[in-house]
């Protein structure tokens, strides 16, 4: 039993690791959403150039079809192969806001890159709320924002993880919760990716994180805490994600198995 717990630990302090916003990102965020600054963010590079300590490093050897050197790429280009180096996440990153840009959604999605891959927050704009108020139905604007983006990531082998985030607001009575709210909702967003073109291949993992991820700190019922997150991994990350489950006792995967 001891080690189970210390394996479900680890997993869960992993999958958290994605998830937690650090002081600088959260800055960046607030500011890009609420002001709709340049959407590519690096995640720990403040303005002044000085760089956090990344606990996964990047590797500088490029495995995508892309020449890493290449900042700028044809709206026509079409995503191909695995995106793992700092250059190569931000050839991705640029292709992203090219799409933003071509269905007029940039003030929508923030782009930051991260250690451990490209991290999309998919958040409530001046477009309007991504979900309908206390529901999972996903919005006509941000149904084509999904499709558009699920048809630009499709053709990457990258693995992907869909997180929903909700603020700290309760439903009232109690028969309901952030937990199943911001599952319900990552679970909506993933039912567009996969309609737009997003395989099964693709998707690693669909979890809510309820209100225990917020943005803005100091108000966490603030609706830029509503958000989907996109987080396409580094082949490094997934590699450590997989360490990780395989270190579980098999009794515990068999039984997740058959739920």
């Amino acid at each position: 039993m001891a080690d189970l717990m210390i394996s479900l630990m680890c997993l869960f302090l992993v999958l958290w690791i994605l998830q937690v916003v650090d002081v600088e990102d959260q800055k960046k965020l607030l500011n890009y959403f609420a002001y709709g600054n340049d959407p590519i963010q690096h995640h720990g590079t403040t303005e002044t150039g000085g760089n956090s300590v990344n606990p996964l490093p990047l590797p500088s050897v490029a495995t995508s079809h892309y020449d890493a050197e290449l900042h700028r790429i044809n709206d026509t280009s079409v995503l191909s192969g695995e995106f793992n180096s700092q250059q190569e996440l931000e050839v991705l990153a640029e292709r992203v806001k090219q799409e933003l840009s071509g269905i007029d959604a940039l003030g929508s999605v923030a782009v930051v890159i991260t250690p451990q891959g490209l991290k999309l927050v998919i958040a409530d704009s001046e477009k309007g709320p991504m979900f309908y108020r206390g529901g999972a139905k996903v919005t006509p604007f941000y149904q084509d924002l999904l499709l558009s983006l699920a048809r630009l990531l499709a053709s990457i082998e990258n693995k992907m993880i869909i997180t929903g985030h909700t603020d700290a607001s309760r439903f009232k009575g109690g028969r309901t919760t952030n937990w199943e709210l911001s599952s319900n909702r990552a679970n909506s967003a993933r039912y567009y990716l996969d309609k737009g073109g997003l395989q099964e291949r693709h998707i690693f993992q669909v979890s809510g994180m309820s209100d225990t991820a917020p943005i803005d700190l100091d108000n966490p019922k603030s609706g830029i805490n509503r958000r989907i997150e996109l987080y396409i991994l580094t082949a490094e990350t997934l590699r450590q994600l997989n360490e990780v489950i395989k270190s579980l006792p098999r009794s515990v995967l068999m039984s997740k198995s058959r739920l």
